[in-house]
């Protein structure tokens, strides 16, 4: 019970008439609650049917129809392939050096028209009457004319010899010329051919030779960096070699002399390309 001395908490006048309307329309508060639930299921559960109703009646042939193009070809992919693919390899010339003993050299210059394609290997045959005399292969950078060739064959109608670019491996490359300028650093000086007629060099055989020096002027060493030389009189290859340098390191100079033992005719003018597969890892030797 309560302390004797205690005083009763004094009750304002609002809260006895709000106590006093509660508690006289508590059944009628009640009975409103249970509408406004029964109101909001049926909200609810009518949204929920209308919705399912719409999917089912109206929604779901479009909703098919929206699946099955997703699963349709909308991309011309061989028409994006044929667009994008690489361009085949050109053949600018083929000639046929020598002959001495049946024995010929076959020269053949191309050139890679793509500007994004390497061919990391071409593969190349030489062809009589549709049988493949010889084969072989090598690599063609972007945008490059090289020489490809088949030294010493021997056949006997080099009339009826042709070159065919079997296939072509094709990797894309994307800037290579800034990629190869600091590494495709080579010079040739000190050129000087010397016919057989100013060699005089006694004989069954009539010796020619050609004498430069090349330099690597590249920050990079390379295992094998190889040298084809071919011989011009006019617009036609009279004859070529290949030679390959082994551990050519940056700064070093090489003395190099090519011989040909075969008669040749008048040479106008001559190529020295340098070659290394700059994009092969394996190529570059390691810095110490």
């Amino acid at each position: 019970m309560p302390p004797a001395n205690s005083q009763p908490i004094p009750v304002s006048s609002f809260k006895l008439k709000a106590s006093y309307w509660y508690v006289t329309h508590k059944l009628q508060l009640k009975k409103l609650l249970v509408i406004f639930l029964i109101l909001l299921s049926v909200i609810f559960y009518g949204y929920a049917i209308y919705k399912a109703i719409m999917i089912l009646a109206v929604q779901d042939k479009q909703y098919r129809q929206d699946l099955n193009y997703l699963t349709t070809q909308q991309i011309d992919y061989s028409y994006f392939h044929q667009v994008n693919k690489p361009k085949n390899i050109e053949i600018l010339s083929f000639d046929t050096a020598g002959g001495r003993e049946d024995r010929y050299d076959f020269i053949a210059k191309v050139f890679n028209p793509n500007t994004n394609f390497f061919g990391d290997q071409v593969y190349l045959q030489l062809v009589s009457e549709g049988r493949v005399v010889a084969e072989k292969t090598g690599f063609i950078f972007p945008g490059q004319e090289k020489y490809f060739a088949f030294f010493g064959q021997t056949v006997s109608d080099p009339a009826n010899i042709a070159i065919n670019i079997a296939k072509v491996d094709w990797k894309r490359v994307h800037d290579f010329e800034i990629f190869a300028e600091p590494r495709m650093k080579f010079e040739v000086t000190d050129v000087e051919y010397k016919p057989a007629e100013d060699l005089k060099i006694r004989g069954e055989l009539s010796v020619s030779a050609l004498n430069f020096k090349i330099t690597n002027n590249s920050a990079y060493s390379f295992w094998h960096v190889g040298v084809f030389i071919a011989l011009q009189s006019g617009d036609q290859t009279v004859g070529g070699s290949y030679t390959v340098l082994d551990q050519f390191r940056s700064g070093e100079t090489r003395n190099i002399q090519m011989s040909w033992y075969d008669p040749l005719p008048s040479v106008s003018d001559y190529v020295i390309i340098p070659e290394v597969d700059i994009l092969d890892s394996a190529a570059y030797m390691p810095v110490n």
